[in-house]
């Protein structure tokens, strides 16, 4: 067992009537959070992940229950598309991010992503992980980070498997095996700025009231440091790119065109070897090399 789940006892339990009293308050607490988080542009990404499918959705469900649908995104996070592909692994997650003021949920995420593909390479998988959450914590976003910790041996199977999981997942979701592997990656990746919360999740009434607790508790933190309005921007240091820009250059009309159509040449040359190649700029290679075919003089702005 690794620290991340030591001393964690999955069957903790509440009874009905104590729920009953406690979630009301903490539901209207939380919608009100929601509201001052989009006065004050606090972006915020909740993560939720755990062995038991039924258990991850009915916790997100009480989450997501007292909060403004305007004001968030739920991604249920599935194997990766075609075009997914053709993109870096942290891509998808990357332009599901949330604009200020808004809260993005994931329902599984890039964690069980890495893990699906195995041992090997996890290691870079990790490390482009804690950038990625280093760079949207840098910028002002605050992260909510859960694992929903049951009895590996009693996740439900259906006649097909696993229930709500599809063969890729099976890699990850495995039986007890998997737990250190995944008390590694959480160890790794609990950082100040995106700590881990490990819920004990067997009791759907325990785990809900856990995940709103720490959540309110960290949103009020995060909300009480952040005025109204504020922008959180990184400070740029040194001298700006644009010092000693000489705008007046210019180009007689022969030169340009001939070498713009020198250099047309070479990119339409390099945009078919990344197509071909399905590289990670492949989407856009294909539609530029059209452009490029058009035999466009000049660029127009875009609208």
């Amino acid at each position: 067992m690794t620290a991340m789940f030591k001393g964690i006892d999955p069957l903790k339990k509440m009874s009905k009537e104590e729920f009953g009293r406690l979630y009301p308050p903490l539901k209207e607490r939380l919608g009100e959070l929601q509201r001052e988080m989009r006065v004050k542009g606090l972006p915020v990404i909740a993560v939720f992940e755990g062995w038991d499918p039924s258990r991850t959705v009915d916790t997100v469900s009480k989450f997501l229950l007292p909060l403004d649908p305007r004001g968030f995104r739920y991604h249920n996070v599935r194997p990766p598309s075609e075009l997914d592909r053709e993109h870096p692994f942290m891509w998808r997650f990357w332009v599901r991010s949330p604009a200020k003021g808004q809260m993005a949920v994931f329902d599984r995420s890039w964690y069980s992503r890495a893990l699906a593909e195995g041992k090997d390479g996890l290691e870079g998988r990790v490390d482009e992980i804690n950038r990625f959450e280093k760079m949207l914590s840098d910028g002002g976003t605050l992260f909510l980070k859960f694992f929903l910790h049951t009895d590996v041996k009693k996740v439900p199977r259906c006649a097909d498997g696993w229930c709500g999981l599809t063969a890729d997942d099976l890699v990850f979701y495995s039986g007890s095996g998997s737990v250190p592997l995944m008390g590694e990656v959480m160890e790794a990746t609990s950082t100040k700025h995106a700590p881990w919360t490990v819920v004990e999740a067997e009791d759907p009434e325990y785990a809900a009231i856990k995940v709103m607790r720490t959540s309110i508790e960290r949103l009020e933190a995060a909300l009480s440091q952040r005025p109204a309005g504020s922008v959180a921007l990184p400070k740029i240091k040194g001298r700006s790119p644009l010092e000693g820009l000489n705008r007046q250059q210019k180009v007689k009309d022969g030169e340009y065109e001939r070498s713009l159509e020198r250099l047309q040449g070479k990119m339409r040359e390099r945009q078919e070897e990344l197509y071909g190649k399905r590289g990670p700029s492949s989407w856009c290679s294909r539609a530029g090399t059209l452009l490029a075919r058009a035999g466009r003089s000049r660029v127009s702005p875009t609208p």
